[in-house]
């Protein structure tokens, strides 16, 4: 037995010799090591290529390792490779691509992208793109995409598109599109559209187009269309059309048309028209006109009213086809249709006036100015 021990250890120390090069490579952070030990399905050291189980203490110009790839140090400059199946370490791995399971207590780093399960104490970290279920302590940061479901303590940040599933505690960040189930626990933010369900502590930001049920605290802040059912906590901002239900504490604001359902605690404004029900304990306004339901505690603005305006204190429109209820009513052209308040006034009556003072501009004599009731019907 005492032979046999002996000449196994022979053979271990001559293959270990013959797989020895001598040569270093001058790197930024040092020269790279270059011993190793290959064993059929166990490696020792910094080898390039193999399958199997590969140990070493920290990795430098690596090709291809599959199977099972551990180090104790991070990894030298420019490691480059693929580890495909099992990468971990003390600190945690790295490689150019981590295909599989990467395990790092400190953090998961891929010069480029990360496909499978990447778990980092503190980070996931790819130049490019990040595929599969990331977890991370502090943050998944990806150069390119994120792509699956990413689980952060702080955020989750992408250079371009995020998809799929993902929860930041503070944010989730994607510099492009934003599709799938986003829950960022101060802000959900993305540079071009936003689609699915989007849920942020404070605000919801999308820099072009926001679509899907997108809800936050705050605010919910688009840059053009918002479509779906949106919620800001303060105020919903579109810079173009707010269609779909639309809710906000203090102002709905849309540059283009508001559509449906808009609900302002205060305001309902839209740089065009307001489609559908609006509703307001503050003012309602559209720059082009209103074709639906309005109601508000304050006071209605437009230049063209159809449908039925009620405001507690003030419709001022220059065109009614419809009704309009209000303490003062004041038709400043054409009123076509009923009026019904204390004053009511109409440049041209078409229609029927109810108050205690009802003043028909095209009407003379008498009939120009009534109490109860005025009517100019031709």
């Amino acid at each position: 037995m005492r032979r046999l021990a002996a000449s196994l250890v022979f053979l271990v120390l001559a293959g270990s010799l013959a797989a020895q090069d001598t040569t270093d490579v001058e790197r930024q952070d040092g020269p790279a090591p270059t011993w190793h030990l290959k064993l059929p399905g166990l490696g020792l050291g910094n080898i390039p290529r193999m399958s199997g189980i590969r140990l070493n203490w920290r990795d430098f110009y690596l090709e291809q390792i599959n199977g099972i790839n551990i180090t104790i140090w991070r990894p030298g400059d420019h490691v480059g490779g693929t580890i495909n199946g099992l990468a971990t370490g003390v600190l945690g791995p790295g490689a150019d691509f981590l295909n599989g399971l990467a395990i790092g207590p400190l953090g998961v780093v891929a010069g480029k992208d990360v496909s499978g399960l990447g778990v980092g104490g503190l980070a996931v970290v790819t130049g490019r793109d990040t595929r599969g279920l990331m977890v991370a302590g502090l943050a998944t940061v990806a150069g390119g995409a994120v792509r699956g479901v990413s689980l952060s303590g702080l955020a989750t940040v992408s250079g371009t598109d995020v998809r799929g599933i993902h929860v930041g505690g503070l944010a989730i960040v994607s510099g492009g599109d934003t599709r799938g189930l986003t829950i960022g626990g101060l802000a959900t933010v993305s540079g071009k559209d936003i689609a699915g369900i989007n849920l942020g502590g404070l605000a919801i930001v999308g820099g072009e187009g926001a679509s899907g049920i997108n809800a936050g605290g705050l605010a919910m802040v688009t840059g053009k269309d918002a479509t779906g059912f949106n919620f800001g906590g303060l105020a919903v901002v579109a810079g173009g059309d707010a269609r779909g239900i639309n809710l906000s504490g203090l102002a709905l604001v849309g540059g283009g048309d508001a559509q449906w359902v808009s609900v302002g605690g205060l305001a309902v404004v839209a740089g065009r028209s307001i489609r559908g029900l609006a509703v307001s304990a503050g003012g309602i306004e559209s720059g082009d006109g209103i074709h639906g339901l309005a109601v508000t505690g304050y006071r209605i603005k437009t230049p063209d009213a159809h449908g039925i305006m009620i405001a507690v204190l003030h419709n001022r429109i220059i065109d009614l086809h419809g009704v309009g209820i209000a303490a003062y009513n004041r038709i400043r052209k054409d009123q076509f249709g009923v009026t019904i308040g204390l004053v009511n006034y109409a440049y041209r009556l078409h229609g029927i006036q109810l108050g205690l003072i009802n003043i028909a501009g095209n009407n003379h004599g008498i009939s120009h100015v009534l109490p109860i009731v005025n009517a100019h019907l031709n």
